[in-house]
């Protein structure tokens, strides 16, 4: 197991909204890291730029998760800014606790998969 003490695992939570022609990616890593800049700066295009994302790629990311979703991530506030809806809000909370959970248990899956403890692990082919 020391050979592996320096791994960890790497797990992406990505929230799928059904459709009429299949399910799609609605909200992920990308549009979660432009909502927790929004949040603390107030300003979609400060946040874009934080996020190193073009303006018009974050604008239209929002719309269309905001379309698919129906309803609005954010309220627009004119020359105020940008700050998250109620909705968006809780989403966005949502998202980052069961991220933060699954890279949890990513990290100790892996290592108990490393060290031939989990569960419903496939024993190794023995010859002869």
């Amino acid at each position: 197991m020391a050979a592996f003490a320096h791994l960890g695992a790497n797990a992406e939570l990505h929230i799928e909204a059904s459709s009429d022609d299949g399910s799609v990616v609605v909200f992920g890593p990308e549009l979660a890291r432009i909502c927790l800049a929004v949040r603390e700066c107030g300003s979609l295009y400060v946040a874009a730029k934080d996020c190193c994302m073009a303006y018009s790629r974050s604008w239209r990311l929002i719309v269309d998760t905001e379309r698919a979703l129906g309803f609005d991530l954010f309220v627009r506030r004119g020359c105020r800014g940008t700050r998250l809806s109620e909705d968006g809000e809780r989403l966005l909370d949502a998202y980052m606790e069961a991220s933060d959970a699954i890279a949890d248990k990513a990290d100790l899956l892996l290592s108990a998969v490393l060290s031939g403890r989990a569960e419903g692990r496939p024993k190794p082919i023995q010859e002869g």
